[in-house]
């Protein structure tokens, strides 16, 4: 998985206590509640991180083009389910051959062959989706001479008599004991000539009429009559076949049981065509319309096919909704510089703002006041709407879902921001804090998010614009003059000098496991030693880092090689791994353990995971932290791997 983190591109507080004055620049943002001049003052302050970033992130991440994932239906997250694809067909729209589909051995009537298996290869950006792919009956291919599989072994039935020639086509049809189960030719899409010579029967070539569709499965199945030998099934040309093509043609004047030719079919002589597809573990990415997936033909073991198998990806329109959005996750936090007041439950409430604001210069030690930028009267800067000042808007009627501080003259103004959006979600969050928990803020942000770039990027009608965040004190507790109720949350500012600037944390899923032809094992001992083997110790800070663990038992089994038994390296087990980092100065943790957000991936190298260095505070050492299952407890390995990530 994986974590990105963006800093704020402007931040500002609004007092009441001075209803023009701008704090663009300060140090500290603040939502608190003061007794002074006799009366309650409140403080409110604005986040804004850049659109531009934010759809950055989103294109190349979640849901761009080739970006989003394959889900099939709409029970939730890797649920899996079926859907609809194109089949490919290099020898003509009609019949399939063996480089189109399978050639593998079917169950008995009603059953399926089901593999669980991974692309091989992706004409196209795509990967780590795992498939459910279940093989229905046989088909015939087209052209291929059947004769070898004749039961009769070339010799004629008892009482049979024929010309040489090439008779034909015939229809096949299956025996349920005595009764044929003939059809029309209209309803089959293969039938047989055969060439006799000598009264023995040289040839049995299927021919392909053409009547019905490979894409639908419309060919005539072979595979639901018991299996022998590993064949096919069983299938017969009767007389009552026969004698309906070319009346009088054959004769057959013999027992019952020998009017009819029978094949035991090969299956090196049929085809199948998936019944189904599923995707399992919804877990693949970048895959878009069109892209082709290849399967290896030894995937189906033990009926590898002739050839791989390969399907393109149908468009939605044709397909349903066969994609969706990569599950992703965002967190506004923002780090306490001080906060009191907590010895009472107190709540902060996070909106979207509603109106462009204005950072300005000030601060709040200015003398005179710094008025060119938002305050808790105006959006821009202080002064006359026809020198261009523009204000919060506090009376008459506000856009859809927007509201502000109107109740009176005194109140009025700090903002205007959305309690609603047009797609549904809740945009409302709030903290509550309580006398010994943690006093930064961290608040889920996600339908914020979702509701501001589905407005810049899909929409503007099911959205709304990014004007950023407003954090303010709930209702009950602002404008309260009583010292009992007060509180004070002061957070650093985007211009802190510290290390604790406010942070949009993007978390996405992009947990891979798949390791191909790899014969490496899944480590199982908690004796073991963890390394970071490719780690390069210092990093810039817009790079990103790709960590290859290194993992080995401490004891390993005593095998008789001429290898040292350290020089093979282990993945860590699947779904039961994740990384987290800390700042080695302080040891506060800048991304932590998360079994969906930070889950440990592997391919055919190693287990790995990526790192992006630009929401690390540049010019200081980080630690990383490897906690993983093993032998049924959880152990977190800190084996002082670190780096450094630089300026550059």
């Amino acid at each position: 998985m994986a974590i990105y983190k963006i800093f704020p591109s402007k931040d500002a507080t609004m007092y009441t206590i001075s209803q023009s004055m701008n704090t663009g620049l300060d140090e500290i943002l603040e939502a608190s509640t003061a007794i002074q001049a006799a009366s309650p003052q409140v403080s409110r302050y604005l986040l804004e991180f850049s659109q531009t970033e934010i759809n950055n992130f989103v294109e190349k991440h979640i849901s761009g083009s080739g970006v989003t994932r394959l889900i099939i239906n709409d029970t939730g997250v890797g649920t899996g389910g079926e859907f609809l694809y194109d089949q490919d067909m290099s020898a003509g729209p009609t019949y399939p051959t063996s480089s189109d589909s399978i050639s593998g051995q079917t169950l008995a009537v009603n059953n399926n062959l089901e593999f669980s298996i991974v692309p091989s290869s992706s004409f196209g950006d795509g990967y780590g989706q795992r498939f459910l792919v279940g093989l229905n009956s046989g088909y015939f291919i087209p052209g291929v001479d059947i004769v070898d599989d004749a039961v009769v072994s070339g010799s004629i039935p008892i009482g049979f008599a024929a010309a040489d020639g090439t008779y034909g086509p015939f229809i096949f049809s299956h025996v349920d004991g005595n009764l044929d189960l003939n059809r029309t030719t209209s309803s089959l899409s293969s039938s047989v000539n055969l060439t006799i010579e000598n009264n023995t029967l040289v040839s049995a070539i299927v021919q392909n009429n053409g009547s019905a569709s490979y894409v639908e499965a419309g060919y005539y199945p072979v595979g639901r009559g018991p299996l022998n030998d590993g064949g096919m099934g069983d299938l017969y040309i009767s007389e009552a076949t026969m004698d309906a093509a070319y009346p009088g043609a054959f004769t057959f004047s013999g027992p019952t049981d020998y009017r009819h030719f029978w094949f035991n079919l090969n299956k090196t002589h049929t085809v199948t065509v998936p019944s189904f597809i599923r995707t399992l573990d919804s877990q693949g990415f970048k895959y878009k319309t069109g892209d082709k997936l290849v399967f290896p033909s030894q995937s189906f073991d033990p009926y590898p096919m002739s050839d791989d198998v390969s399907i393109t990806l149908s468009s939605p329109t044709v397909s349903g909704s066969n994609w969706e959005d990569v599950p992703a996750q965002y967190e506004l936090l923002n780090s306490a510089a001080t906060v009191t007041g907590v010895q009472m439950d107190q709540t902060l409430k996070v909106y979207a703002v509603s109106g462009s604001w204005n950072m300005g210069t000030g601060k709040y030690s200015n003398s005179p006041v710094t008025t060119n930028g938002c305050s808790w009267t105006f959006r821009n800067y202080s002064g006359s709407t026809a020198d261009g000042a523009t204000t919060w808007q506090t009376t008459g009627t506000f856009g859809n879902y927007a509201t502000a501080s109107f109740s009176s003259s005194n109140n009025a103004g700090g903002g205007n921001w959305y309690t609603g959006s047009a797609l549904g979600l809740d945009i409302v969050k709030e903290q509550v804090f309580s006398y010994g928990n943690s006093v930064d803020l961290k608040v889920d942000v996600t339908n914020y998010i979702k509701t501001w770039y589905t407005a810049s990027l899909v929409d503007a009608a099911k959205g709304f614009p990014n004007n950023g965040f407003l954090v303010k004190q709930s209702s009950s507790k602002e404008f309260i003059n009583n010292l009992n109720t007060t509180a004070t949350f002061r957070y650093f500012s985007i211009d802190t000098n510290t290390i604790y600037p406010p942070l949009l944390n993007m978390k996405w899923e992009d947990y891979y496991f798949t390791t191909g032809s790899s014969n490496n094992k899944i480590l199982g001992t908690q004796e073991s030693f963890m390394s970071i083997y490719n780690n390069d110790g210092t990093y810039y800070s817009g790079s990103v880092a790709r960590m290859r663990i290194a993992a080995i038992p401490k004891y390993p089994d005593i095998v008789f090689q001429t290898a040292s038994l350290y020089t093979t390296n282990f993945y860590l087990p699947e779904n039961s791994s994740s990384y987290a980092i800390k700042d080695t100065d302080t040891n506060e943790f800048v991304i932590d353990f998360d079994d969906k957000y930070t889950n440990i991936s592997a391919d055919a190298t190693s287990s790995y995971f990526d790192v992006y260095m630009n929401g690390l505070e540049p010019e200081r050492y980080y630690t990383i932290l490897i906690k993983t299952k093993l032998d049924g407890t959880t152990q977190i390995y800190d084996e002082d791997i670190m780096f450094k990530v630089i300026n550059g």
